[in-house]
């Protein structure tokens, strides 16, 4: 009785429930790292010649270096950004959404990182500075600092470590806040 009643119930839509892209996106950061952590000699060459954007990188490297993180601390950040800010952001604009933000962010954490001199990138943090900056702008209630410290940490960041992707991609989000993307 208890367990029809329990499969009646509609699925609650909140910040608390995990979608299911969230979870993919977190399951194959911490796979790709994984792999790339776990591969030696010329495929570790190999993934950092073809996955990371750094000077003298070929132009394929632009779109896959999205795709395979080689900084822990990158996977790290990455995963909690998306699990925390990226998850509420689903359940309230919907997948459609999420991933024209993440693809927003990855192509201006590209645009920045490609014009850098002395600076490499490889990762999602790029997507997820855009989250981070979209939701500053638009739901300062997230945030418990409000919108213009976050804002403010961000570009500090973004500045002191010299992380251009991660500056594009908060740009990138702020971009699409503007044009109410």
């Amino acid at each position: 009785m208890l367990a029809n009643y329990l499969k009646e119930i509609p699925r609650r839509t909140n910040s608390l429930v995990l979608h299911p892209h969230v979870k993919a996106f977190i399951g194959y950061n911490f796979i790709a790292y994984g792999l790339y952590k776990l591969t030696s000699g010329p495929t570790k060459n190999n993934f950092r010649k073809r996955f990371i954007i750094e000077p003298g990188s070929s132009m394929i490297s632009a779109v896959t270096a999205h795709l395979f993180p080689t900084d822990f601390f990158n996977m790290l950040t990455t995963s909690a950004v998306i699990y925390t800010i990226g998850n509420r952001h689903i359940w309230k604009y919907g997948t459609n959404h999420f991933w024209k933000l993440a693809i927003l962010g990855a192509v201006g954490g590209t645009l920045l990182a490609k014009t850098a001199s002395n600076s490499e990138y490889s990762g999602a943090l790029a997507s997820a500075s855009a989250f981070a900056c979209y939701n500053a702008v638009r739901n300062p209630s997230w945030f418990w600092l409000g919108s213009f410290p976050t804002l403010i940490a961000l570009m500090a960041y973004s500045v002191y470590y010299n992380d251009k992707a991660f500056g594009g991609g908060a740009f990138a989000g702020y971009i699409a806040f503007l044009f109410a993307l």
